[in-house]
């Protein structure tokens, strides 16, 4: 069995499935550490970039010099820090015109409709106009282009991984990673590759 499993502890459910298995590989040392502390034995086997759906394009469309994109990728909810990363973005960038962020953010077990509400709940009904709402991508061509039509990215600063694979594709692309020095990230983010964030709790 091969699993991004991303928090600090497996329920006993999960702790049944894996005992079950041959063989459990996990997608970082940090996971490792995790289901040895819960006497799991389990082998690291790292994701990877995915250059064939992910590759740099020369001139990414739309794409202006004087505006710095950054982007925010992945799935709307507490455990990544979604809200808290918009509002520490905005309370540097908001409504500034030299800055955007781009959400591509999701989840499942809400609809489109659910998350503008709680974007608004979170800006208090004053979302900054240089926040763009992207929503989910279906096509890997379509998220191709759009990272590589970003600058800075902050799905790095997600509370909990397990690989952490919107980061690492940024990372391959050349672009700029500000990433949370914690669980999955410490495999592959280094100072010369990301700026690093130290967790305050």
């Amino acid at each position: 069995m091969w699993t991004v499993h991303e928090t600090d502890r497996l329920t006993d459910t999960e702790a049944n499935i894996l005992r079950n298995q041959d063989k459990v590989f996990v997608t970082s040392k940090y996971s490792k550490g995790v289901f040895l502390g819960q006497g799991i034995e389990a082998d690291v086997c790292h994701n990877y970039f995915d250059s064939h759906h992910f590759y740099p394009i020369e001139n990414p469309v739309g794409k202006k010099e004087d505006v710095v994109e950054f982007f925010l990728g992945g799935k709307f909810e507490k455990r990544k820090k979604t809200a808290e990363i918009m509002l520490a973005w905005a309370k540097c960038f908001a409504n500034n015109g030299k800055y955007r962020l781009n959400c591509a953010i999701n989840n499942p077990f809400l609809d489109s409709d659910k998350i503008f509400e709680s974007v608004q709940k979170i800006f208090r009904g004053n979302t900054p106009w240089n926040i763009n709402f992207i929503g989910h991508i279906e096509k890997n061509s379509d998220y191709n282009k759009l990272l590589n039509f970003i600058d800075i990215d902050l799905t790095g600063l997600s509370g909990a991984e397990g690989c952490n694979l919107v980061t690492m594709n940024c990372l391959g692309l050349g672009k700029k990673s500000v990433v949370l020095d914690e669980h999955a990230h410490r495999d592959f983010d280094r100072s010369g590759n990301s700026i690093l964030v130290e967790a305050s709790g």
